[in-house]
């Protein structure tokens, strides 16, 4: 496959559905938040371990507007409630650029650059 049918595909994705980049990017942001809490508690959810320094207590549910629209997360809360996530501040609603939030964690999931998918 070469990198112009690799851009004719994208187009046609992109065309065929606006919104395709809302859910992925919900679905990055929410394995963050999952991330997060695992390395402050020292353990992933539902797993034992010696080394854990907390526990966790639920979840509530956190809207963030994004330029790629409003999403619905869900925020992991610890029982001490010490827990503060480093994607966004304690009472921001608004995420100004996700483009930061992706260059953050470092993950890239796009195969292609943007730059390559001009529509």
């Amino acid at each position: 496959m070469t990198k112009v049918d690799i851009v004719k595909d994208m187009k046609i994705i992109l065309s065929q559905d606006p919104d395709f980049l809302k859910p992925v990017v919900q679905q990055l942001l929410q394995e963050f938040l999952e991330a997060e809490m695992a390395k402050t508690i020292g353990a992933d959810a539902y797993k034992r371990c010696d080394d854990r320094t907390g526990y966790r207590s639920g979840y509530y549910s956190r809207q963030l507007v994004t330029r790629v629209g409003t999403m619905q997360l869900r925020v992991p809360r610890d029982r001490e409630g010490k827990f503060s996530t480093q994607l966004f501040e304690r009472y921001l609603r608004w995420l100004a650029e996700v483009g930061h939030v992706l260059t953050k964690t470092k993950l890239y999931f796009l195969p292609c650059p943007l730059s390559l998918v001009s529509c």
